[in-house]
């Protein structure tokens, strides 16, 4: 069934902001009720206030709609809708865009006739260095009035059939709360954390205004070709950040921000005789309910299990995202550590399962799912698409919802048919990136002596853990003979990794056919594919190994735990714990020199505090047995409330 949607009756091209208007008058109380949807995306103003946003972020298959409702008095009201098109070139990289559009579905006959106006005298430009998000832009001339309805030149709007179906939304509407915990100094705010926030501005006078923000404040301005700087304890000068800039000509200027933007600072500076009037902060981000708590012996844990939640929190929208200020992309190897942060942390899987649906929609002819998604720009990680197997098995185990594990299955068999189709000697080989973890020796985070040959061990352990738990997935939930098969293809691989790769004199699992390499990230699968009291032996000894970064460090704790090696968990909590002295709010992309000071990826801390601290797991699928096995290691006591526990 094709829906009617509109949008404007004039020839244009992106990058362009249009609002839709639609006057109406309540002559009663009564409720306002409508479904819509919008291309790119849209917020909804009632008499020039914020009333929503929407839809819930999808892709071009699987597009949303939301619904609204509100309660009116009697009167006149102007209900306007920003809808943003910046097309291919522009728009955020998460962003996916079908056509231009707006869609209204009305239940309650109140409103009118629609028109639309475009956001005239604004320029785009590409962000710095917050890659990937929304652009930049310089606004001369613009309709301070146009969010409210009034003001240049209204015309009628065109109707076009759109043929994609609307789907329901998966998740509740996104967070929208004041924040109010910041403080002022000259024309900077300074925010007592790391917040996503809406800003709303209201300036006077005629001059010119420029925004800017940013994660941190550094000690040297400029940032190197990794976007790295000099951060120090982030209580420098400067913010190395392009900025956005308003030209006002008097009188009283509103502008509302047309995307929220992630930060801990933010600067205003004017010129002429424009003064800021009024600034107003809205915090957003999933509306995640807090349903534990922790506390234990050791103070400086306790402060990182709430910093790591901040980090879950800020990269927790309507997708999990790598990091909120940089690109906010879906990345199965953050999204997997997130969702089993939120297991612990929450009773709300929905963004969880949302996210393993829409990362199973990425899925190509070959097999193979993209690493990242929703993405305008498609990408290849081999280990990602493995990893979202495990992470269909966490959600199985976590989750007492067989439906969902039933209808991803399908995705997860055709990967495992992917990866037998690229076995050579009942080892994989993979053309294209192999990245697995950012290691400084390693060139694009693939392990050093095997860029060219598109395998390593690190990449065949991935794939023995996952085709072992696909195997339990079909008991669960599948066929035998589709368990069987992926345990034999298991078992066949990891028969190969130890001929190639096991080096007997060192006790240890070299990365390359020449064992020239070796690693803690290689260690740490194989301890957690069976626990082996030798290996377990020589990696609690053993220097020179390649270090997890704090990414891969959710491996290596996991190994930690399951092979009860409680002095190497705590020493590399340690690691976490030194951040603090950074200055940091949120948990950094990597332990030295990040450019990311909020990234998904190391908020995995919590889910170690209870799965491995307090050793509560699940052993049976949908929950149904829990084991609790705790390691507090130098802990005098520790001791939590998780809603894993009934």
């Amino acid at each position: 069934m094709k829906n009617l949607w509109m949008s404007p009756d004039l020839p244009w091209a992106p990058p362009r902001i249009v609002v839709y208007r639609n006057r109406f008058k309540a002559e009663r109380e009564q409720e306002l009720v409508f479904d819509f949807s919008a291309d790119e995306c849209c917020r909804l103003f009632l008499n020039g206030e914020r009333v929503a946003d929407g839809p819930e972020r999808g892709d071009a298959r699987h597009w949303y709609f939301s619904r609204f409702r509100l309660a009116l008095a009697p009167g006149d009201y102007c209900l306007t809708a920003r809808v943003l098109c910046f097309g291919s070139e522009l728009t955020a990289h998460a962003q996916m865009s079908v056509r231009h559009g707006l869609f209204v579905k009305e239940y309650s006959s109140l409103l009118g006739s629609w028109e639309y106006q475009f956001e005239e005298g604004l320029a785009f430009r590409k962000p710095y260095p917050d890659w990937g998000v929304y652009p930049r832009f310089d606004a001369d001339g613009c309709n301070p009035e146009i969010l409210s309805g009034r003001g240049g030149v209204w015309r009628g709007v065109a109707f076009f059939e759109d043929s994609r179906e609307l789907h329901e939304p998966e998740l509740p509407p996104m967070r929208y709360e004041p924040e109010l915990a910041y403080h002022r100094i000259g024309n900077r705010f300074y925010f007592d954390d790391y917040v996503c926030v809406w800003t709303d501005y209201v300036f006077s006078g005629e001059g010119c205004v420029k925004i800017r923000w940013g994660e941190n404040l550094y000690d040297t301005p400029g940032l190197n070709r990794r976007l790295q700087g000099d951060k120090g304890k982030r209580d420098g000068g400067f913010l190395n950040s392009t900025c956005n800039t308003l030209k006002l000509s008097g009188g009283r200027f509103r502008w509302v921000d047309y995307h929220w933007h992630a930060l801990r600072c933010l600067e205003i500076e004017c010129s002429g005789s424009v003064v800021p009037e009024e600034v107003h902060f809205h915090r957003t981000g999933y509306p995640f309910r807090r349903e534990w708590s922790a506390h234990s012996s050791l103070p400086a844990l306790n402060r990182l299990l709430e910093t790591a939640y901040r980090t879950l929190e800020a990269c927790s929208h309507e997708t999990f995202m790598d990091c909120p200020y940089y690109e906010q992309l879906m990345y199965i190897g953050d999204a997997r550590l997130e969702a089993l942060s939120v297991y612990v942390t929450s009773t709300d899987a929905r963004l969880a399962g949302k996210a393993l649906r829409m990362l199973a929609r990425s899925q190509q002819a070959d097999g193979l799912i993209f690493s990242r998604y929703p993405a305008r720009v498609d990408q290849v990680i081999p280990s990602f698409a493995m990893i979202w197997i495990s992470m269909l098995h966490d959600y199985a185990l976590w989750q007492d919802d067989p439906g969902t594990v039933y209808e991803l299955l399908p995705c997860a068999r055709r990967i495992a048919d992917y990866l037998e189709l690229h076995l050579k000697d009942n080892l994989l080989y993979f053309p294209g990136w192999n990245f697995i973890d950012w290691v400084d020796s390693w060139p694009h985070g693939e392990p050093a002596g095997c860029e060219n040959d598109g395998t390593n061990s690190i990449l065949n352990l991935f794939a023995v853990i996952a085709l072992r738990q696909l195997a339990g997935l079909e008991k669960y939930a599948g066929t035998e003979e589709h368990g069987r098969r992926s345990a034999m293809l298991a078992d066949r691989i990891l028969e190969s990794v130890r001929r190639h790769y096991w080096d007997e004199a060192r006790g240890l699992y070299a990365n390359d056919f020449a064992r020239k390499y070796y690693s803690e990230h290689a260690q740490s699968l194989a301890l957690i594919i069976e626990p082996d009291s030798r290996l377990a032996e020589t990696f609690s000894h053993v220097s020179g190994l390649a270090e997890c970064s704090i990414y891969f460090s959710f491996y290596y704790l996991d190994a930690c735990y399951r092979n009860q090696l409680a002095g190497l968990f705590f020493k590399r909590l340690e690691r976490y714990f030194d951040l603090e002295k950074e200055g940091l709010r949120t948990l950094p992309e990597e332990f030295r020199n990040p450019r990311s000071d909020c990234h998904a990826w190391s908020s995995h801390v919590l889910y170690h505090y209870f799965a491995s601290i307090l050793g509560i797991r699940p052993t049976a699928f949908g929950r149904r047995k829990i084991e609790i096995r705790p390691m507090k290691g130098p802990l005098s006591f520790a001791e939590g409330k998780s809603p894993v526990l009934p």
